[in-house]
Order: structure tokens, then sequence, then C-alpha cells
């Protein structure tokens, strides 16, 4: 089930192709007529079709979604599941390998700067840890073919005394073939996924995006490789309803032979209302600066083993907690209007 076509970089494909149904039955939801027969249906002995996006698992983390066909240009290209890898883990070991291997080498194509992306043993790691809630999600075409993946980090900080859940979508890819790109699967991706927040208590989802305004020509050439412009990719979320606050923000070093990445900015979407806590007093205009702190200090200290001793954290704490009690929120594409030094350029 894992990534690309028949042959990508001369890889040959056997124990994923066409395993689509395998793991629907395995994980028992329903599927989309998309991807099966009408008369196949795990969890109907009639074969009625269920409802789409209505299949879960007895736990909430809905191991994978079956979901309805979306209108696309030309020969449509359709995420016909989505499956969690977590999950499958367990489930069935040489399945979710074969599933991460194809998934990492898009990965890989989308975050072509190392220091953006985690190494494939760290994210087998995380997917593992019962530490974390942390959800490497993959999506199958009805070939069972992985088209993309998301990342998304499930945890909780303390704001002023009270837990608040949030999530954190750290990277979403999508095949760089040009035959995937323009079929809205990103966006599918993103929306679906964004779906599932709310049984984990959570109803803020961050994200981080390359800042054009703060990146060389080089490193906008250089993320282009991966099939969309710094500026398109911030259009492309925005479109989705997410913003940005205007702050200083970085990314600590993903592992320790990787460097800080100065060139980021942090996005969110407010994807249940009624689920966030007042304490993160947030708004579609500002943003609590101890709110804010919190949030991207705990999302940190997931992978930073001393957040505290780390200098990236240290230096991005001092240059936010020195800014106003109150940080504006604005329009992905505006220029954000803070003073952050790109210490790896200063150097």
């Amino acid at each position: 089930i894992p990534h690309r076509l028949d042959m990508v970089g001369g890889h040959s494909w056997s124990i994923a192709r066409n395993r689509t149904s395998e793991v629907l039955e395995l994980l028992s939801v329903t599927n989309s007529t998309t991807m099966q027969p009408e008369s196949f249906n795990p969890l109907s002995q009639s074969g009625t079709p269920r409802e789409p996006l209505r299949s879960i698992t007895d736990e909430p983390s809905l191991a994978t979604l079956a979901l309805p066909p979306r209108a696309s240009h030309t020969t449509p290209i359709n995420i016909a599941a989505i499956v969690d890898i977590r999950d499958l883990l367990n489930r069935d070991l040489d399945l979710a390998m074969s599933l991460i291997d194809r998934g990492f080498e898009i990965y890989c194509d989308c975050f072509q700067d190392p220091s953006e992306r985690s190494s494939k043993e760290t994210l087998i790691e995380f997917s593992k840890n019962p530490a974390h809630n942390w959800r490497m999600y993959l999506a199958l075409d009805a070939d069972g073919t992985v088209i993309g993946g998301r990342h998304v980090a499930i945890m909780t900080t303390t704001i002023n005394g009270v837990p608040v859940p949030f999530a954190w979508g750290e990277h979403l890819y999508v095949h760089t073939d040009p035959q995937y790109r323009r079929h809205g699967l990103g966006s599918q991706m993103v929306e679906e996924t964004n779906k599932l927040l709310p049984h984990f208590g959570v109803g803020l989802v961050f994200s981080e995006q390359n800042d054009p305004h703060l990146m060389t020509e080089t490193e906008i050439a250089e993320d282009t490789k991966s099939g969309i412009t710094p500026l398109d990719r911030l259009t492309f979320w925005q479109k989705l309803g997410y913003r940005t606050i205007n702050a200083p923000y970085a990314q600590p070093s993903l592992e320790d032979d990787r460097n800080p990445v100065w060139y980021l900015q942090p996005c969110f979407k407010v994807v249940e209302p009624a689920i966030i806590p007042a304490a993160v007093t947030i708004t579609d205009s500002s943003i609590g600066r101890e709110a804010y702190l919190a949030l991207i200090r705990c999302f940190h200290s997931t992978f930073v083993n001393n957040i505290e001793e780390d200098p990236t954290s240290k230096y991005l704490h001092r240059l936010i907690a020195s800014g106003p009690e109150t940080l504006s929120v604005i329009d992905l594409k505006a220029p954000r209007t803070f003073h952050q030094v790109r210490i790896d350029l200063a150097e």
C-alpha cells in the first residue's frame, strides 16, 4: 500500500500492492465503494453500503477512514482510505513497515531540507511509543497505493492552570508526481484528519509552514523542488482556514545531527471552538503571549530532550517573553512585523 506507482526510484512493488481490502478487513471498518466491489463490506453481512466517514473502531483513534470519491478534473484520483500507522503496527507489523517505507519516500520528496524532517527510525519510534499520542496517517488510493500522509501530534499543555489538549499537524505530504497534483488530495487529507481531533478532546490544531519572507533565494528554490512554492503552500493552508501569529518562531533541531529551522511560521485553525478551554485566550484576531509560549514549548518538548537548555528554545522564549502580552493573529500570507534574527545566517 505504500507510496508511488508501480515503480519509484527503481523499487519494485510486491507486499503492498492490492492489499487495501486486507487493511480494511484487518481493522474492521467500512470501505468506500471506490475500493471494493459493492457487495464487499466488512461490517455488513447484507452488503448494504454504510454511510461514508461513520465507520470507527472501538477506540476513538478511528484507525482507518473510508472516504467518498472526490470529483476532480481529467481522470480523478481520490483518497479511498486513511490508515493510522500506530494502530496498524500493533496488528500487522510487516504491512505497517511496508506502508511506512513507501510513505517515507514521499515525505522526503516533499521536505527537501533534511532539517525539516525526522528520520524513518524516529517516525517508527514515535508511532510505537505509548507515552506520545503521535499519529502517522497515510492516504491510500483505490489500488492500495500510498499517495500521501500527515503526521499529527496530540498533546496537552497547561495554560493559566488549566489543562489544554491541542494538536500539532507536523507534516503534510502528497505524491510529487504531477498526475497526483491538483486533485484536492492535500485538502482532503487535512480536512479528514482534522475531523478526528475532537474525538481526542482537541479543538485547536497548529502547524508550521515555511515563511518565504524569511527564506533565502536558495532555500526557496530548494523548497520548490517538492512541486509547490512556499507562497503557494501558504495559499493552500489559508484556503483551508489557517491563520498565522505575528510573533517569532523557530523549530529546534529535530534530531542530534539536524539543524534548527529559522524560516518557519506558526499557523493554526480552530476545528471545534466549543471544546477549547477559555484559558487559551485565542480569537480570530489575537492570542495571549503565555498561551502561545505554552503551546509551542509543549510541542517542542516532544522532540527536544531538555527544552530549558536547548539554545534555540531559550532564544525563542526570551524573544517572545520580551514582546507584547497579546499577539496579533493575521492572514497567513501577510508579512509578520516582529524582529527575529536568523541566527544561522548571522553566524
